[in-house]
């Protein structure tokens, strides 16, 4: 079992990592199909790059009746 922040690092391309232990993280991440989640993604970066709207009805008439 590989450390959290080694295999961070290797897919992120960052920290001091052999190439060799480099190449055996992404290859066990391909064999997993790795796919970084979005969530994850957003809350390292703080932003989610979602919009939100809100829309009210502006049509205020007294129905007939």
């Amino acid at each position: 079992m590989a450390a959290r922040a080694g295999v961070s690092n290797a897919l992120n391309g960052t920290g001091r990592l052999s190439e060799a232990t480099r190449q055996r993280v992404l290859a066990a991440a391909r064999e997993v199909v790795h796919a970084p989640a979005s969530a994850a993604r957003a809350l390292a970066r703080g932003s989610t790059g979602v919009l939100g709207l809100t829309m009210t009805t502006l049509d205020r008439s007294i129905p007939d009746g």
